[in-house]
Parts: C-alpha cells; structure tokens; sequence
C-alpha cells in the first residue's frame, strides 16, 4: 500500500491525500475484520515523508501491528471489541457515546446533514450512519470533493467525529481484547489530532 502523492503538487496534497487513504483504511478496519489481502497490504505500506510525523508514526505502528497477526487473530479481536455476545468492548456509534443509547439525536442530526453536503445512505448497508467505520468513511468521500466548502467541511467534522471519536478511539486502545486494533485506533487518534491542527490553521487564514 502506497500513500501516493503528485509530483506537482500542492503544499497541503500530501497531508489531504493522507487524509482520505487513512479515512478510508479506518472505514475498512471498523466496517469489518481485515481480510488476508488488506491485512497484507498493510504489511508493505509506504507513505509519503512529508506528512505529519504523529502520523507518519501511527502508520509505522499499524504496519508493525499487520505484521505480527495473523487474519484470524485480528477477526477474533474484531468480533470481541465490537461485536461479542449481545454487545461487544466497545461501542462504536455516536449516539451510544453522546447519549447513552442507540438511533438517538445524533443520529437524526447526522442525517439532516448528510443531505445538505449530498450523501445519501447506499441501500446495501445495514449499519445506523452514525457508526464509526460508515462516518470515516464519510469523511472520506467529503475529503476527496476538494470542491466542498473548507468551512462546511470542518463543521461536519466538528460536529459529527471530533465530538465523539477522540473518546471512541481512547475506549479501543484500553478494550481488554485490543492487540491489532490498539494500533489502528492510535491512528484514528492520529489522524483526529492531525485533522484538527489543519482545519484550525486553515480556517483562521481563511478569515483573513
């Protein structure tokens, strides 16, 4: 897996390029258990020096994490943390950690605002949208329309993953089953703190 970037590229290409690829490895290890193919990829990611090195170093961990389990290992991991019998370690839905129960406010929120930025919920998922893996995912899709508003975008995420994931992703390094996943959530972590340092930078300049 190589984190690309264009040879003439913009100042911020490399971070926002980063952004979307780590959103989107995020969505696919939250929707489900890796596969042998990503756990593989995962294996012999490359990423780009330029990013930020908090990143750089949480990719560098979760390379090192792919390595040292196997498929099954990871699938087991994944079914204890989020799944388990009635309720997994951890939660992973923004109502849950917002209001302390299911298909809540936040949710409903959620949705009103899917539609004003253009994203409609895709028939074939079953999963509430205010589940972790469906909003990186989200995330994702709204970081690779470089078209959308800076503002707009950096309101979706305020609302939406800053005010719950920073906690989501804490609760999965500390799940008593977390190997695999203690990893991946230090990228989440990562990529929060990244995003936040970003956006604040520019829309202050944006202001000016």
């Amino acid at each position: 897996m190589q984190i690309a970037t264009p040879k003439e590229a913009a100042p911020d290409t490399p971070f926002l390029n980063a952004r979307t690829d780590s959103y989107t490895l995020l969505a696919a290890l939250l929707n489900r258990a890796p596969n042998h193919d990503l756990l593989c990829q995962l294996q012999g990611m490359a990423w780009d020096a330029s990013m930020p090195q908090r990143l750089i170093a949480a990719w560098i961990d979760l390379r090192k994490a792919a390595r040292a389990h196997t498929v099954t290992a990871v699938e087991r991991e994944y079914q204890s943390i989020f799944v388990g019998l009635g309720q997994g370690e951890v939660v992973p839905y923004a109502s849950w950690y917002r209001e302390g129960l299911l298909m809540a406010l936040p949710l409903a929120r959620l949705r009103q605002d899917l539609v004003k930025v253009g994203l409609t919920r895709r028939p074939q998922v079953h999963e509430a949208e205010d589940h972790a893996g469906l909003l990186c995912e989200t995330m994702a899709l709204l970081g690779s329309r470089r078209t959308i508003p800076l503002r707009t975008y950096a309101r979706f995420f305020d609302d939406h993953v800053a005010s719950w994931m920073v906690d989501f992703f804490s609760d999965v390094q500390k799940a008593p089953s977390a190997r695999f996943y203690r990893a991946a959530a230090g990228l989440g972590l990562s990529l929060l703190h990244a995003e936040q340092i970003y956006l604040r930078a520019h829309c202050a300049a944006s202001v000016h």
